[in-house]
């Protein structure tokens, strides 16, 4: 099982890669339009639907867009001290983050 992952993980990256292709968006550098939205949830399922850790269903595109505005958000400032991105996580709750994480329990 886990060379299977690593395969996908590792045909994922080579082909194509979300925060490079959605870079000005992401950074801020280009307002986020309703064009962009179906090319990027169809990359981010590209890369990521093997390595989410919930499935990526309608509701999962409304929190992964939610998500995505907050990235845009935090990369916009200029006081930040790191930058954020789109990862397999993206598409989660922060309750859902928290419970795959057994976060409650700490």
């Amino acid at each position: 099982m886990f060379k299977t992952a690593a395969r996908t993980m590792i045909a994922t990256l080579a082909t194509s890669n979300i925060n490079e292709d959605f870079h000005g968006l992401l950074h801020g550098e280009e307002q986020l339009r309703g064009t962009h939205m179906e090319p990027m949830w169809e990359q981010f399922k590209e890369e990521y639907e093997a390595l989410s850790p919930v499935d990526l269903d309608e509701d999962a595109m409304f929190t992964f867009f939610n998500n995505v505005d907050r990235v845009i958000n935090h990369n916009s400032r200029s006081d930040k001290t790191f930058t954020q991105g789109i990862n397999a996580f993206t598409a989660m709750t922060s309750e859902e983050f928290a419970e795959h994480f057994h976060l409650a329990e700490n």
